[in-house]
């Protein structure tokens, strides 16, 4: 019996992809399962085309059914979130933004959709937890970053850097979905000039 565990939901169009909600997800054209297959014993991840979605199984193109186990815990926090009203970012960049007369005292800012809207917004960055994947704009507005949609340049970008950082600082990047890199902005806000490729941006108060 194959089974999956670990695992996600995802759309994807062949450029982008982004988390969706199991049950949107049956309707949705070009849904991937991402988690790890009994098939492979390398635990790696696997990206599974899914053809057929039933309450415990899925059919992928080929007509193998996986059988689910257990979600993952960022699938778990974006069902929380969606659950919990909290907007969802995708298709995003990260930079940094400063106020007027403070040039070199910046703060995280993303540059992306919100709830899958058709124009990028700025939402500057106050706090994040980064277990949780969820940040808090300066005006307490709280988001939940789909780290799996990030902007393709940037996740290469950040790829190649973070394997420049010191030891202590790797801490603060960790692996999203099986698939995508996540990183703590508000301890890397330091290196954000040289991270991020959205910004920098002026506050406007």
């Amino acid at each position: 019996m194959r089974k999956i565990d670990n695992y996600l939901f995802a759309r994807t169009n062949g450029m982008e992809i982004r988390l969706i909600e199991m049950e949107l997800s049956k309707n949705a054209t070009r849904t991937l399962v991402i988690g790890k297959s009994s098939e492979e014993k390398d635990g790696k991840e696997k990206s599974i085309l899914v053809k057929q979605i039933e309450r415990t199984y899925i059919k992928d193109a080929n007509g193998k059914i996986y059988y689910l186990g257990t979600k993952s815990t960022d699938m778990k926090a974006f069902e929380m979130a969606v659950k919990k009203n909290i907007s969802i970012i995708t298709q995003f960049s990260i930079g940094y933004a400063y106020r007027k007369g403070q040039i070199g005292r910046h703060i995280p800012c993303i540059f992306g959709k919100i709830d899958n809207g058709k124009k990028k917004q700025k939402i500057f960055v106050e706090a994040q937890d980064f277990e949780g994947n969820i940040i808090t704009d300066i005006e307490g507005k709280k988001y939940f970053v789909d780290w799996l949609s990030m902007a393709k340049i940037q996740e290469r970008k950040l790829r190649e850097e973070t394997l420049q950082m010191p030891l202590k600082l790797k801490a603060n990047v960790a692996v999203f979905g099986g698939k995508a890199i996540k990183i703590d902005m508000i301890k890397l806000n330091d290196y954000l000039p040289i991270l991020g490729i959205a910004g920098p941006f002026l506050i406007e108060e």
